[in-house]
């Protein structure tokens, strides 16, 4: 995977040992769609992509090393912009001629909107499939749940109120979670197909 070569990079460039794979998991994921279709569309190749977008982590992780990154606006565009100066460079010296299609910060912005409403709306129906799952699970399940997470209220003050024994409750509770799990996934998948 490109992660892993990254890291490889940054390990041989800096002799970098802190290498954290979910920090540049969480770069990869919301960054490199946007630098593969910007070459994609500027006649590059997944490859190119590929190189570009490494050669980008570097200069970045190099710009944070030596304090020459000053967070005066989103990342997302520093990171966006790094990668397009590479592949223009990378254009220029090819020299074939080929035409670009320019994104403007209107686009790149619209686009990360896009994936903010898509991620509210999944979230919401996340919870929405968690509530009807509630109301399917049987009444002490419900009962349990709902005061030992939503009210906060302790194991043993529930043993006490509904009667049982502490261990039960504890065994209990662990199963109402996750019959509560299972019957959100159902719902959530049955909420979701189209």
């Amino acid at each position: 995977m490109i992660i892993n070569k990254i890291g490889q990079k940054l390990k041989c460039t800096f002799g970098f040992t802190g290498y954290n794979p979910v920090v540049f998991e969480s770069i990869y994921t919301t960054e490199w769609p946007k630098v593969l279709g910007f070459i994609l569309k500027n006649s590059g190749r997944v490859d190119d992509a590929e190189d570009v977008f490494s050669e980008t982590i570097l200069i970045v992780f190099e710009k944070i090393v030596k304090g020459n990154y000053q967070s005066q606006g989103k990342f997302s565009g520093f990171f966006f912009s790094i990668a397009k100066k590479k592949w223009f460079e990378r254009l220029r010296k090819s020299k074939n001629g080929i035409q670009l299609v320019e994104l403007k910060d209107q686009d790149i912005n619209s686009a990360e909107g896009d994936w903010d409403d898509l991620y509210a709306k999944i979230k919401d129906e996340k919870l929405n499939a968690m509530h009807r799952a509630m109301q399917r699970l049987g009444g002490n399940c419900r009962e349990m749940i709902r005061k030992f997470h939503l009210e906060s209220v302790s194991l043993e003050a529930i043993a006490t109120t509904l009667n049982l024994t502490y261990g039960y409750v504890r065994r209990k509770i662990t199963e109402c979670r996750k019959k509560l799990k299972a019957l959100s996934e159902e719902e959530f998948k049955k909420s979701t197909q189209f």
